[in-house]
């Protein structure tokens, strides 16, 4: 990834105030004589290019403005791309098809050029029978016979420890906990459910639909009954006062003249 950090501050002689590790790697490649982008693929087997939108056809759709700076800079002609950019352009989740073979064959050409590498039968170290036992030789074979570590005191496979049942058993049951947690709160909405159904709103028997802030007359009727009316004389409430015996009114000082009328006239 070129970020602001090697693109305008890389670390390096002092000759310059900035360098640009993208540019470098172009300039490198053209000081060495490397081939331009697809005489490097014909090299390595693969398909040449004719036109951008084949390098990477999801990156050249997604940001057409890199694909016009591209051919300001390049041209029409594929062929005049530098190795290093056609192999970075390719690049979507990791290296692209040229860099990954060119990384491959590197460190095939690594292994095999060491003469210190055991599976190298030039250098005559290993047969073949001590090269198939050197395949088989795991940590637990370096440990024990580089150390005073005996063999009963570490487990076969250095990196695991304990029955693998466990571990498979463990595997499954956390596989079936997201089917669980479901279940749970797919029950726990049906009974929601359930019981707002059997809720049923009942409407108070002394108090009809009136807002207890607005003004009410009351009148006492025989009966030991008392009844709240509007100023249109709408019934709001009636009390019953067959159980109680003694009543006695109290005042208001925010509506005190009408508290005060309401007494006299009882």
């Amino acid at each position: 990834i070129l970020c602001s950090d090697v693109r305008d501050r890389l670390f390096g002689p002092n000759e310059f105030s900035r360098r640009d590790l993208g540019v470098l790697n172009i300039m490198r490649g053209r000081d060495n004589g490397v081939p331009d982008y697809n005489t490097v693929r014909s090299s390595f087997r693969l398909s040449r290019h004719k036109t951008w939108m084949e390098i990477n056809p999801d990156l050249m759709e997604k940001d057409p403005d890199l694909m016009d700076a591209l051919k300001a800079a390049y041209g029409e002609d594929v062929d005049n791309i530098d190795l290093y950019i056609g192999g970075m352009l390719e690049s979507k989740d990791g290296p692209g098809e040229l860099f990954s073979v060119i990384i491959m064959e590197q460190f095939q050409r690594l292994r095999t050029s060491d003469r210190f590498w055991f599976e190298n039968v030039d250098n005559g170290i290993f047969t073949a029978e001590e090269i198939a036992d050197l395949r088989k030789v795991k940590l637990w074979d370096v440990i024990v016979n580089a150390t005073d570590v005996p063999p009963d005191a570490i487990q076969k496979n250095a990196f695991y420890w304990g029955s693998e049942l466990a571990y498979i058993y463990a595997c499954v049951f956390l596989g079936f906990v997201p089917l669980i947690c479901g279940g749970a709160g797919y029950g726990v909405i049906k009974l929601q459910n359930k019981r707002r159904r059997q809720l049923r709103m009942k409407q108070e028997e002394e108090w009809l639909h009136a807002n207890h802030r607005r003004l009410v007359k009351v009148r006492f009727w025989s009966g030991s009954k008392s009844l709240h009316s509007d100023r249109k004389g709408e019934k709001l409430r009636s009390v019953s006062f067959k159980i109680w015996r003694h009543y006695k009114p109290l005042k208001n000082h925010r509506y005190q003249t009408g508290v005060q009328r309401a007494v006299k006239g009882l």
